[in-house]
């Protein structure tokens, strides 16, 4: 009883000495608060090209945010010095989250975060203003700029300007995002009755013969030394998951926002047999009847891993991956909401459905086998297959969503089954829309499991 007695004194003494302790350091650790008209800016994450790049646009920025009466920026020199006496380390610090914690340490109410790109001539330029508090994209922006450096130095500060509220003006001509091309008519001349001409310069008005592209025609297409071909898709805010009414829906479903801050390059097809073999030298698809152009399968997560790691060795980098769940839905919906990329489900079984029949290959006209790619319609941003004819593997875990907003995903830390996406051949219509999952343990193989890379640039 003693014995009892004397442990559990010294077990209340251990606790009064560890709650004294942290007390201590509370008391000690000075109180940081947040002030909401204080931002901080932090410079431009460069995903590819020159990163020399970076300063001077965030100097762009942080001029436009000093001229504006709206916030005070916390000079870069103390914000470097705040974080350094709290030993927070900026460097690997590009997620959204990591960039709110800086801005928790350094007391400030918002913090711009922005992302340039360049691809060939193009940039592709992304800004957002978040709140510390909620952590929160208060407002976003995005231009894509086929210039020079210094031009888009001058783009840099129109989306400044957008993010701090202002009206900004647009130029008479320009290129218009949505496809619509913008034309000079041809000069006016008159002579009047003593030989004198006169050439009149009407403003630029937009061609009679102009149309709007679909956006996949907008965006750069590359194309790999094994005919793999990827479109970009530019980084945006969705609605994941579906709403509590779509027809054929799962409880895993559950409909969330969530932003992707970067862009990204997504295959336009499933990779086929033809390209597999290439790589790995031989085919483990059970259908081999359509000269290589059909999608491989009875492939498993494991099996696809490797087939990249060869093919970025192949291509001398590391640019090829599985896209992250939230990337494959992005790109799958195209900017739709409904079932499909092409509209809402009517059917959830192997009965025709209009708009699935027009989009991919499931039981009910696929003939029970794989098809080859690139056969049905694709969606808006030209990617093929997104519904139908093989399941494909993305990057990750298996796991319930998270609530709320969410920016970047990338699924659970760890787990037992990987995420498979799309449905295939052998799949009712329900499992073959955009919100559906399905999920295989890694080494998992069968006739209607293949998949599609993503590629950074």
């Amino acid at each position: 009883m003693k014995k009892a007695i004397k442990a559990l004194l010294v077990l209340l003494f251990l606790i009064l000495a560890v709650s004294d302790a942290l007390a201590t350091e509370k008391k000690n650790k000075p109180e940081i608060k947040t002030v909401d008209n204080y931002v901080a800016i932090f410079d431009f994450e460069v995903t590819t090209g020159d990163k020399g790049i970076s300063r001077p646009l965030s100097d762009r920025v942080i001029h436009e945010f000093s001229q504006s009466d709206k916030y005070e920026v916390i000079d870069r020199g103390n914000m470097n010095k705040i974080l350094g006496e709290q030993k927070f380390q900026m460097s690997g610090c590009v997620a959204q989250e990591c960039k709110v914690e800086a801005g928790q340490i350094l007391g400030v109410g918002k913090i711009v975060h922005g992302s340039v790109g360049i691809v060939g001539k193009t940039y592709y330029l992304t800004m957002q203003l978040i709140d510390v508090k909620t952590g929160k994209v208060e407002l976003s922006a995005e231009d894509v700029c086929r210039c020079e450096i210094d031009n888009l130095l001058g783009s840099t500060m129109t989306l400044a300007k957008k993010l701090l509220g202002e009206k900004v003006e647009q130029p008479e001509t320009t290129e218009s995002k949505q496809g619509t091309v913008t034309v000079d008519e041809p000069e006016q001349k008159t002579t009047n009755s003593i030989g004198m001409t006169k050439v009149e310069r009407p403003a630029a008005t937009e061609s009679k013969l102009a149309v709007a592209a679909k956006p996949s025609e907008l965006e750069p297409k590359i194309t790999n030394s094994i005919g793999m071909t990827f479109v970009y898709i530019k980084p945006g805010t969705f609605m994941m998951g579906s709403p509590a009414g779509e027809l054929g829906r799962d409880s895993d479903e559950t409909q969330h926002q969530v932003t992707l801050t970067r862009g990204f390059y997504m295959q336009t097809t499933e990779v086929t047999q033809g390209q597999w073999q290439s790589i790995m030298g031989s085919n483990p698809s059970y259908f081999k009847d359509c000269g290589g152009d059909c999608p491989v399968e009875k492939v498993s997560w494991n099996d696809a891993q490797e087939f990249i790691r060869r093919l970025n060795q192949k291509e001398g980098g590391n640019n090829y991956r599985l896209p992250t769940e939230a990337e494959w839905e992005y790109a799958a919906r195209a900017g739709s909401e409904a079932a499909f990329s092409g509209g809402g489900i009517t059917k959830t079984d192997c009965a025709h459905d209009p708009v699935l029949n027009a989009l991919g290959w499931y039981c009910g006209n696929a003939d029970k086998k794989t098809h080859p790619v690139a056969q049905k319609n694709s969606n808006s941003w030209g990617l093929y297959d997104m519904h139908g004819n093989v399941w494909e593997w993305v990057q990750d875990w298996k796991g319930d969503y998270q609530s709320g907003y969410v920016t970047d995903p990338t699924g659970p830390s760890s787990g037992s089954y990987r995420v498979d996406r799309g449905g295939s051949w052998i799949d009712d219509a329900r499992y073959c829309r955009s919100a559906d999952r399905n999920e295989f343990t890694p080494a998992d193989r069968d006739s209607y499991l293949g998949f599609r890379l993503s590629r950074t640039y």
